[in-house]
């Protein structure tokens, strides 16, 4: 009888370090992926990333109706052009992740940052997408820890809109 316990725990035990092994080798594969998005340079990746907008199987999107730039004053240059171009941008995806200017505010949790999207809304994995004032980088944040800087942290808006449509035509 106690065989029978020790060979179920050492099921269960192996079936853990599987799993745990398995969230390691995708987190691998997806950093290093974002790794070469990120790696793109900006002129490139915004000529990418306008084309990939145009995929209304990959996006949604509403173009700025007006030109309100006291709303965009306190995003980054990259991003206040995109969003002078774009009232929003969405994924077509059942997550929907999405960048949208009628929602610039400070983010719910963590202040210091600026929220401009969300992702996943609806479920645990809930995210917003967020901005420094000063930094043209676009952060995942699920809760209060500080961003992933190889997961979740994007080198522009332009990048994440690439990263998305990566993500979109893999689905």
């Amino acid at each position: 009888m106690a065989w029978i316990a020790v060979g179920i725990a050492f099921l269960i035990l192996g079936g853990i370090a599987l799993l745990i092994y398995q969230g390691r080798s995708e987190y691998s594969k997806k950093s290093t992926a974002l790794a070469t998005i990120n790696s793109i340079p900006l002129e490139l990746a915004q000529k990418q990333a306008l084309s990939l907008l145009q995929d209304a199987s990959v996006f949604r999107y509403v173009k700025a109706r007006d030109q309100d730039e006291k709303a965009l004053a306190s995003l980054p240059d990259t991003l206040r052009r995109f969003l002078s171009q774009y009232e929003r941008a969405e994924s077509c995806s059942a997550a929907g992740a999405y960048v949208d200017r009628n929602i610039i505010g400070p983010s719910k949790r963590q202040p210091q940052y600026i929220l401009i999207g969300h992702g996943m809304e609806g479920t645990d994995l809930e995210y917003e997408l967020c901005v420094l004032r000063s930094d043209d980088r676009i952060f995942e944040l699920a809760g209060a820890d500080a961003p992933d800087p190889a997961f979740g942290t994007y080198a522009t808006i332009f990048h994440w809109v690439i990263a998305v449509a990566k993500e979109e035509r893999a689905a």
